[in-house]
């Protein structure tokens, strides 16, 4: 990483530069940008708005020093951490528009493990094997392109080691049993730089006649277009979709401003996997991607519920209040969510992202979770006998660490293992009156409410959780669509602004239609 590959290679480039940094001759710090961090691993919440100052080597003006003020918190009145990047822009990284970059071995913070300070560091994958496993330089050179920056859209892609002063890789408690090692990046943030990241918001489904359509909501940055289609299965060949979107030979849709876009699909009870591939600026190919989602047509959309949540209001009600500053309002916590009823199975209902873009926690970056924005989860509520209401264990779209956070009703974890109805305290039940599902708000010792974070489990209390149903379901539906704005699409699942005429899609509210245009 820090020898010129293409003059030199292996270890003795290596060796042959690297006293070049210890000689480097460094100009003052100066005011470049502001930065965001991911944290995806010692650190778990993303941290945006830190201070980037960047400096020259006076000697080389190939090399050069990026500090990330702020980046690591530090106990008491410490101040934050900061991070030194190196860079060396004459040596290429993987691609031709990436710059060569490596993080020398640097502290980070005095952690407390089982009562006792240790320090922690942190540097690149590739600086780490050299300087704890020098004798295997194979170990180093695996690592040689994973840390680098890319230029176009200033983003430091990093190969992170945090490791105590031996060497040795920390294990934290269960809740972090991963590694702390991996991935991580920060962005810079100026004008100078492209953001080519698409935004994907949560997602539906309708039926059109027989024919069924994706809908995601798409926000594109600074790419020029994104080409999309959904294919059948949980592990199609990603890159040869690609290919054929890009040269033609697949029919896509093809995104080139923000909004809704409606996809089609088979419609069968499956998994599926929404391929994308992303345009640069100029229309040069820039990324593929994908993600995947089930489909079951046993499902059939009620409206908007009005859910009051009784789990994450109080579950991360410490982290909100005490680190976070925010003390929202009572009402903050009743809001309106998708909801959906089982066809085969009346009085199974599922509410869809019952925490997404509506939610009072779309936004908040909490201090040890992390909300995935771009995921569909359901909270599936089994009220088909109205006095004994439970909640399945349901996937919320919140993570701790790689972990997800599971949410269910304790009378669900009883009936998991095996006791019968009878045998459950009748206060763990929900009770579903008319149109109106209840879980009472539960003390300390008699909670009804459930979270689990890879198998550690702790009980939910102080706030009901109550779903409010659409007025009996079709009428709630048609009455909603009266006043829905109305929009169109083609076939490909384009939003049409001023439809010419042809064959289109015409979206009211929930209600969606063909309409022939003359």
């Amino acid at each position: 990483m820090k020898a010129n590959n293409f003059l030199a290679a292996g270890l003795l480039a290596l060796a042959a530069v690297t006293p070049g940094v210890a000689n480097a001759e460094w100009g003052a710090w100066e005011e470049y940008c502001t930065a965001t961090f991911d944290a995806h691993y010692w650190y778990r919440k993303p941290v945006t708005d830190l201070k980037v100052e960047r400096r020259a080597d006076t000697t080389n003006a190939d090399r050069v020093q990026y500090r990330i003020n702020g980046i690591f918190a530090q106990e008491g009145n410490a101040p934050a951490g900061n991070l030194i990047i190196d860079a060396n822009f004459a040596v290429q990284g993987p691609t031709a528009g990436d710059v060569a970059i490596w993080i020398e071995d640097q502290f980070v913070e005095s952690f407390d493990v089982y009562g006792t300070k240790t320090d922690v560091f942190l540097c690149d994958a590739e600086t780490y094997y050299e300087t704890f496993f020098p004798n295997n330089p194979d170990y180093a050179l695996q690592y040689e392109d994973a840390s680098y920056f890319r230029k176009e859209t200033g983003t430091f892609h990093i190969y992170s080691y945090y490791h105590y002063a031996d060497g040795t890789v920390p294990y934290l408690d269960a809740f972090y049993s991963d590694q702390a090692q991996g991935q991580e990046t920060i962005r810079l943030i100026s004008p100078e730089f492209k953001y080519y990241t698409p935004e994907f918001g949560s997602a539906s489904f309708t039926q059109v006649d027989d024919e069924y359509y994706y809908n995601i909501p798409v926000t594109l940055n600074d790419l020029s277009q994104i080409k999309m289609t959904v294919r059948i299965g949980a592990v199609p060949d990603i890159r040869s979709i690609a290919e054929g979107m890009n040269d033609g030979s697949i029919d896509c849709a093809t995104v080139t401003e923000d909004g809704l876009v409606s996809l089609p699909f088979t419609g069968a009870k499956s998994d599926y996997t929404l391929v994308y591939l992303t345009y640069r600026a100029d229309g040069s190919t820039y990324q593929m991607g994908s993600q995947k989602f089930s489909f079951d047509p046993d499902w059939k959309a009620l409206g908007k519920a009005d859910f009051t949540d009784g789990f994450i209001s109080k579950f991360l009600e410490g982290d909100m209040k005490n680190n976070l500053g925010l003390d929202l309002p009572e009402e903050a916590f009743t809001y309106k969510v998708d909801v959906e009823e089982s066809v085969s199975q009346p009085g199974l209902y599922r509410l869809v992202n019952p925490y997404g873009s509506t939610s009072p926690y779309w936004d908040v970056n909490f201090s040890v979770v992390s909300l995935k924005h771009n995921e569909t989860n359901y909270m599936v509520i089994n009220a088909t006998d109205p006095e004994r209401v439970y909640i399945e264990e349901s996937a919320s779209g919140f993570y701790y660490g790689s972990y997800p956070l599971m949410l269910f009703s304790d009378a669900f974890d009883w009936l998991a293992e095996g006791y019968t109805v009878d045998q459950i305290p009748e206060y763990l039940w929900g009770k579903k009156v008319d149109d109106t599902i209840t879980f009472a708000p539960g003390e300390k010792e008699a909670g009804l409410l459930c979270a689990k974070i890879n198998g550690s489990i702790a009980e939910i209390y102080g706030r009901s959780l109550v779903v409010k149903l659409p007025d009996s379901g079709v009428e709630a539906v048609e009455a909603d669509n009266v006043d829905a704005p109305v929009e169109y699409y083609n076939l490909q699942g384009i939003r049409v602004v001023n439809p010419s005429s042809g064959l289109y899609i015409r979206r009211q509210g929930n209600k969606v239609s063909k309409e022939l245009i003359r």
